[in-house]
C-alpha cells in the first residue's frame, strides 16, 4: 500500500513538473511573442514616419523649385503673387512694396553680353536679398529686370534706411568693378497700403512702379545731358 502511494505521489510530482515546465515554456513564447509584436510595430511606425518625412521634404523642395526664379534664386512671379493675395485677404495690414528695376539691362546685353547681363541681374538681386530678406515677406524677381520686395510693419522712415542701404552696396559693389565693365545702376520706387483707401495690393504695387518710373526717366534725362 505504501508503495502504491509512493508510485502515485513520484507520478504526480513528475507531471506537475512536466506541467510546470510546458506553462513555462508557454509563458516563455508568448513573451518573444509579444516582443516580437512590439518590435514589428515599432518598427512600422518608424518606417511610415520616414516614409511622411520624405514625402513632406520631396514636397517642400518641388514647391521650393516652383516658386523661385532660376537665374536669381530669388522668389519668382509665381510666389509673389501668392504674397500678394494674401495682402488682399487682409493678412497682413500695414505693408510697403518697392518696385526697383535694373536702368541699363539692354545696354549690357547689347554691348557686352547676355551672359554679363545675367550676371548683373544676379548681383542684383543678391543685394537685395541681403539688404531685405531677412524683413521681407518676399523678395523677388517679376521678370526681365523687375525685382519687387514686399515688407511688412515698417514705418516710412525704415522703408527709407532700406533703400539707403541697397544704394550703399550698389556702389560698394560698383567701386571695384573695372572701367571697362558695366556698372549696375538702378531706378526704384516705393508705395505703402495706408495710402490708398482700398489698399488692394496691385494699386499698390503701381504706385510703387509708377515712382520707379519717374526715377527712371530723371536718370536718363542726366545722362542724356552728360553727353558731349
Amino acid at each position: 500500500m505504501v508503495m502504491v502511494l509512493l508510485d502515485v505521489s513520484n507520478s504526480l510530482v513528475v507531471n506537475l513538473s512536466e506541467t510546470s515546465e510546458i506553462a513555462s515554456r508557454n509563458n516563455y513564447l508568448t513573451m518573444i511573442g509579444a516582443v516580437v509584436f512590439v518590435v514589428c510595430t515599432l518598427l512600422s511606425y518608424i518606417f511610415s514616419s520616414v516614409d511622411n518625412i520624405n514625402a513632406a521634404k520631396i514636397r517642400e523642395e518641388m514647391e521650393g523649385v516652383a516658386y523661385t526664379d532660376n537665374l536669381t534664386g530669388l522668389s519668382n512671379r509665381s510666389k509673389c503673387m501668392q504674397i500678394m493675395k494674401q495682402l488682399d485677404d487682409g493678412e497682413y495690414e500695414n505693408y510697403t512694396i518697392f518696385s526697383i528695376d535694373m536702368d541699363n539691362l539692354k545696354k549690357i546685353n547689347d554691348e557686352y553680353s547676355h551672359e554679363e547681363g545675367d550676371v548683373m541681374l544676379k548681383t542684383m538681386a543678391d543685394i537685395i536679398d541681403e539688404v531685405f530678406g531677412k524683413k521681407a515677406l518676399v523678395t523677388g524677381r517679376l521678370g526681365g529686370d523687375e525685382f519687387i520686395v514686399i515688407l511688412d510693419g515698417v514705418s516710412r522712415d525704415e522703408a527709407a534706411c532700406f533703400i539707403k542701404e541697397m544704394v550703399m552696396q550698389i556702389d560698394e559693389e560698383n567701386r571695384y568693378l573695372p572701367d571697362d565693365v558695366a556698372k549696375l545702376e538702378v531706378s526704384y520706387g516705393a508705395a505703402y497700403s495706408d495710402e490708398l483707401e482700398n489698399k488692394y495690393s496691385y494699386d499698390v504695387y503701381m504706385k510703387a512702379d509708377l515712382r520707379m518710373y519717374e526715377m527712371k526717366e530723371g536718370h536718363h534725362e542726366k545722362r542724356k545731358g552728360e553727353k558731349p
